[in-house]
């Protein structure tokens, strides 16, 4: 009697860990294996900062060192530390699922990981607690931002600095690299779109930061710049990227409780922007773009009374332009020759439309008088 049941509760195991997606990790085990990559990660960003000021201090004393041993050992540190926190986007489905914008430039990219991993990921376990689901969000976070910083840190050299705070960035360059990158394969827009997807997912997971923000619309700039030098320095301004440094310096300002003052580089950045668009509106275009002299108009005659009639005719004069004109005696009829398409209209009334309608019932009554 009892062998059924046993048989039963097999069942309900069975489906419990058919439940967790074939996972052959705990939630548990994921999480300790997430936290140990994200401190070896640190760990190496940390020996990365302590070697370069080692170098500047022995640069400062004037002491004899060997410049080429220590840039080999901060470029190997800052590599080892991309790898980990690529490996960990690109093969974790945990960190993927708050990676969208980062995982998707790497499949852009034909990433190595990408391609060999994606078929053979192993199944993530399921997070039914809101405290593990938060910490995951938390490793997640806090991979993206190390990760564009290290980017942008030991990337390639920017341009001079300007006046702008957007120009100039938040994220320093690790000084003793000097002109040198630690990412020589890639060009420095790619490098520039992965820290621009990794911050966007950052802000995405948590946008109570205006520093936050204020990288994101700095490393926007950044690579505005690199697009515009190397392609049309006349489309900076009707740039996409032109558009998200606006988002996130609006998001930066109302990042903060309202009884908080706003961060003075988030305000200074945002009239500065404000004003550079400023200055482009009042320059100086080419003629084409120049206002004409004489504007082309079209004169509409309202024939009687009848406001239908009138917003028939108005509204097929503004669409097809002075290809049409107005026939007091019937419908709008095409002209010969087309000018501009979208003109100024004119709309002149009969006089007596113009009267109040008191005065005009006493001048029909009157009218009716002296005609009987």
């Amino acid at each position: 009697a009892n062998a059924p049941k046993r048989r039963v509760q097999g069942d309900e195991s069975s489906t419990r860990r058919s439940g967790q997606q074939g996972s052959t990790e705990t939630v548990e085990a994921a999480l300790a294996r997430l936290s140990k990559g994200y401190m070896t990660t640190m760990e190496c960003i940390g020996s990365l900062h302590k070697t370069n000021k080692l170098m500047l201090k022995e640069k400062e004393k004037g002491q004899p060192s060997n410049e080429g041993e220590a840039l080999d050992v901060l470029m190997r540190v800052s590599r080892a530390a991309r790898k980990t926190l690529e490996k960990a986007v690109l093969t974790d489905m945990l960190v993927q699922e708050h990676t969208p914008c980062l995982y998707q430039e790497f499949v852009d990219l034909n990433h190595p990981l990408v391609v060999s991993t994606g078929a053979q990921r192993p199944l993530p376990p399921v997070l039914s607690s809101e405290a593990h689901k938060s910490t995951v969000r938390e490793l997640a976070y806090l991979r993206l931002v190390n990760y564009s910083d290290l980017l942008l840190s030991c990337g390639h050299n920017r341009a001079p600095p300007k006046r702008t705070v957007l120009d100039n960035g938040v994220v320093r360059k690790v000084q003793s690299l000097g002109n040198e990158s630690c990412w020589e394969e890639e060009g420095i827009e790619t490098t520039q779109r992965l820290a621009l997807a990794a911050l966007c997912d950052a802000s995405k997971l948590d946008g109570t930061d205006p520093i936050l923000w204020l990288k994101l619309a700095c490393a926007a700039r950044q690579l505005q710049t690199t697009i515009a030098n190397e392609r049309n320095p006349s489309l900076v301004l009707a740039s996409k990227y032109r558009r998200l440094q606006k988002y996130a310096l609006e998001s930066g300002t109302t990042a903060l409780p309202p009884h908080m003052p706003p961060n003075r580089a988030i305000a200074r950045a945002r009239n500065e922007l404000e004003q550079e668009e400023a200055e482009a509106v009042d320059q100086d275009y080419d003629a084409p773009l120049l206002e004409d002299e004489e504007p082309s108009q079209v004169t509409l005659e309202l024939p009687r009374y009848s406001w239908s009639i009138f917003g028939r005719m108005l509204v097929r004069v503004c669409r097809e332009g002075t290809d049409y004109q107005a026939n007091p005696h019937g419908p709008v009829v095409p002209k010969s020759v087309p000018t501009f398409g979208s003109p100024a209209v004119v709309v002149k009334l009969n006089p007596m439309f113009v009267l109040p309608p008191r005065l005009l019932r006493r001048i029909c009554d009157f009218l009716d008088t002296r005609s009987t």
